[in-house]
């Protein structure tokens, strides 16, 4: 089956079922393991009170996570995640993705993951121009840009080390999950294993098809790279850097070494650009 063909309302069950497993019962982790705090069945109390005051006519809904429900779940993970980034046009590997993306870190930045991986304007808001990007590109290419983009953000956080087998696990099973939708066995065999699985050390690599070979990336170089160069918006050797990204001065791709003698600090607009040419190399 053609992955457009799916239709939406199984891609969106499929997406619920998942969440079911992985997120769990009532939950009230350190503040530095989980800012969340107070959770049930994926819902933190805090997204419960946004649900309410954007959804007040929705009376059924408790005021504490205590008492929520899986049916009254599956309505804040529609209402607040899955129609917010219009999964519903996405290509269903993709949502997938994207909507577990959602429900860790938040409609806006799952959008800006898509947007990155798909190397177009990132406003942190799928719209037609996202929709239309993602459609178009290579789906597995696609599931395994967004899943890195995730996992590299993952990386950079405080509380990595705590969560860090059960974030990539998250990632090793909707991998899974999206290949499956895809129908295409080669999504789990190239993505999964050698992306996702050997995230918890830190280093990723993949098969290039086009390239013949395989290229790693592991992100305790870029962390040494930017313990010597602070980034250049914020000063600060951790955390995001808008409109900033390290790029390698040779690509991993034309031979260059993932090494921080190799890494430089880069706009996003020039690393494009950068990525052009680079993509003729064999």
């Amino acid at each position: 089956m053609a992955e457009h063909a799916v239709p939406w309302e199984e891609t969106f069950a499929a997406g619920l079922a998942f969440l079911r497993t992985v997120e769990g019962g009532l939950s009230d982790r350190l503040p530095k393991d989980d800012p969340g705090r107070l959770t049930n069945l994926g819902i933190a109390q805090g997204t419960l009170a946004a649900y309410r005051k954007q959804f007040p006519g929705d009376l059924d809904m408790p005021s504490s996570v205590r008492t929520l429900q899986p049916g009254q779940a599956d309505r804040i993970f529609r209402k607040m995640y899955w129609e917010p980034c219009r999964c519903a046009e996405l290509p269903p590997p993709v949502a997938l993705v994207v909507f577990n993306a959602a429900v860790q870190s938040g409609p806006q930045r799952a959008a800006l993951w898509l947007q990155e991986a798909l190397s177009i304007h990132t406003d942190g808001i799928i719209g037609p121009v996202t929709i239309a990007a993602a459609r178009a590109a290579d789906v597995s290419e696609l599931v395994e840009d967004t899943l890195t983009e995730q996992l590299m953000f993952e990386d950079y956080l405080s509380n990595w080390n705590a969560n860090r087998r059960g974030w990539t696990r998250r990632l090793f099973r909707v991998c899974w999950l999206a290949a499956q939708r895809a129908a295409v066995a080669a999504l789990a065999v190239l993505i999964l294993f050698p992306s996702v699985a050997t995230a918890a050390s830190g280093c990723r690599s993949h098969w290039s098809e086009r390239h013949q070979r395989v290229i790693t990336r592991c992100a305790s170089e870029v962390r040494d790279f930017r313990k010597l160069h602070p980034c250049p918006a914020t000063g600060l050797a951790r955390g995001p850097c808008p409109g900033w990204i390290v790029d390698h001065v040779i690509a991993l791709e034309c031979g260059g070494a993932d090494d921080p003698i190799n890494m430089q600090w880069m706009t996003v607009a020039d690393a494009k650009a950068k990525d052009r040419w680079e993509g003729r190399c064999r």
